[in-house]
């Protein structure tokens, strides 16, 4: 029997892997994997990470100090009302006023990002739920959206990708869940 480390299999996510595998392939017919995993890649990381809010406050607060510093080294209060206040100024862009002074920021993006496993990982994945009978390949071949390696059109052309389709039995299976569980059974 296979065992697996304390971490694989069972950790939760906001956006859970399977279930979201299942969900396109019900919604979209057949697919090109790798369209799957850049929606799942971009679905992942439209919100920052919590590093990035981090920063982003932490940038704000000290811009504060700043201006509101009279003297070097002198030690200055800011409150997290007054954080509050110039936080969305920070991200939009523009000029927030501190009694006197200006504060003039260029728009943000927050651009720590949250991690995603790799498309190797990803395909692995797929592998295993095919493995389960939940997906088949259907024959069909597809130009895979966004695949880089070059910037002629004829690379994506000459490098097309097979096509999946969820299979009758996969479509309400429970072990789109957690498809480590379903293949090898509970850990030891």
């Amino acid at each position: 029997m296979r065992t697996f480390p304390g971490n694989r299999g069972g950790f939760k996510r906001r956006v859970q892997l399977g279930p979201f595998i299942r969900d396109m392939l019900v919604i979209n017919g057949e697919m090109v994997p790798h369209d799957i995993y850049i929606a799942y890649k971009n679905e992942v990381q439209k919100e920052p990470s919590k590093d990035a809010l981090t920063l982003a406050r932490k940038r704000v607060r000290n811009a504060l100090v700043k201006a509101k510093r009279e003297r070097p080294h002198q030690r200055v209060k800011v409150t997290e009302e007054e954080i509050e206040a110039a936080y969305p100024v920070y991200l939009q862009g523009g000029v927030f006023i501190v009694g006197d002074k200006k504060i003039d920021w260029r728009p943000h993006a927050l651009k720590g990002k949250k991690r995603v496993g790799s498309y190797n990982s990803f395909m692995h994945y797929i592998w295993l739920a095919k493995d389960l009978g939940l997906i088949e390949k259907t024959g069909n071949q597809a130009v895979a959206m966004g695949k880089s390696g070059s910037s002629s059109e004829q690379w994506h052309e000459e490098h097309l990708s097979e096509t999946i389709r969820i299979t009758s039995d996969g479509t309400s299976s429970d072990a789109w869940n957690n498809l480590w569980i379903a293949k090898y059974g509970e850990r030891a």
